[in-house]
């Protein structure tokens, strides 16, 4: 028996077809759905196989835009009508349609807040502090500026707790925020205008409570293919299948407290060994199977954006 009738056996049985989804898998196609919302949510991951249909066809169709009117005193009337057995004819073989979920877990935030600091710290004094340091201030704009700006980040900083996370990149996109150039311009033009303050918040340390499950309603049509693997058909053929598939309103209810990426997934069912490849980004060092985990990774964050993800199985033995 080849890989995608071993598979295809393996996912009509009841008792063996989860075992074709690993956590990895579960969570991208839980991405794909949902979007980057799941990121509250963890695993162990489990499949919800509420229906399961192997072999599922797709019928010809083709959608008509059309109107008509009585007279040139009657108003106008339009219609849309979608023909099946007319139009395109949809080669892709959906080797099974899945409706159900997937059941994550969620662990709530029990932590409070202990400490609360606010400083205020301002640019006021800088200049003095740089004619205490130099005698005067620099008359050459640059080495002003560098002063300056040396100085009141180290005002900003002191008020941190972690001082280095206050990149010279984030106060750069600070001072661009509220109009300033430069902080010469912050000391001088915006003078007992603009005020900084910083705050620092600390939690207590949370509790463990048990992780509660939530289920993530889910459609998904599944293509199991074996290697080689042409990328672009297999793209353009899930597509096209989705396109169908939503006219014909299989999928499921959403969770309305999840934003919804993707109302039917296409899930490609592939031999593990399809990732050995080095063509495929991501997976550079580390064992062979860390490396199919990397580029499967790398793979799903552009794929999964497009409704697709790539479940990779063991080979058939």
């Amino acid at each position: 028996m080849n890989f995608v009738d071993y598979t295809l056996v393996r996912l009509a049985d009841p008792l063996t077809r989860s075992s074709l989804f690993d956590d990895d898998a579960l969570e991208e196609m839980a991405t794909a759905a949902y979007g980057e919302e799941v990121a509250v949510l963890s695993g162990p991951y489990q499949p919800i196989f509420q229906e399961v249909r192997i072999g599922v066809s797709l019928p010809r169709r083709a959608t008509v835009d059309g109107w008509w009117s009585g007279g040139a005193a009657q108003p106008r009337s339009e219609g849309r009508f979608v023909l099946a057995g007319v139009g395109r004819d949809s080669q892709v073989r959906i080797d099974a349609l899945w409706r159900g979920g997937i059941v994550a877990r969620v662990t709530p935030a029990t932590g409070t807040i202990v400490e609360e600091i606010s400083s205020w710290p301002d640019s006021s004094g800088i200049d003095d502090e740089i004619i205490a340091a130099l005698g005067s201030l620099p008359s050459d704009p640059e080495v002003l500026e560098a002063e300056r700006r040396s100085r009141f980040l180290a005002r900003v900083r002191a008020t941190l707790g972690q001082p280095d996370a206050f990149t010279d990149a984030i106060f750069d996109d600070w001072l661009a925020r509220v109009g300033a150039g430069s902080v010469s311009e912050l000391v001088t033009r915006f003078r007992s205008e603009i005020f900084t303050g910083t705050l620092r918040i600390r939690y207590s340390d949370p509790a463990r409570p048990t992780p509660s499950p939530r289920e993530l309603p889910l459609t998904a049509a599944v293509l199991v293919r074996d290697a080689p693997l042409s990328l672009a058909d297999l793209v353009a053929e899930s597509k096209l299948m989705l396109e169908h598939l939503r006219e014909a309103g299989v999928e499921r209810a959403r969770d309305p407290e999840m934003g919804a990426r993707a109302a039917v997934l296409a899930v490609w069912l592939v031999p593990e060994t399809v990732f050995d490849d080095t063509d495929w980004p991501g997976g550079t060092s580390g064992t062979v199977s860390a490396k199919r985990l990397k580029r499967r990774r790398a793979a799903a964050k552009w794929l999964g954006p497009e409704g697709i993800v790539m479940a990779a199985t063991p080979k058939h033995p």
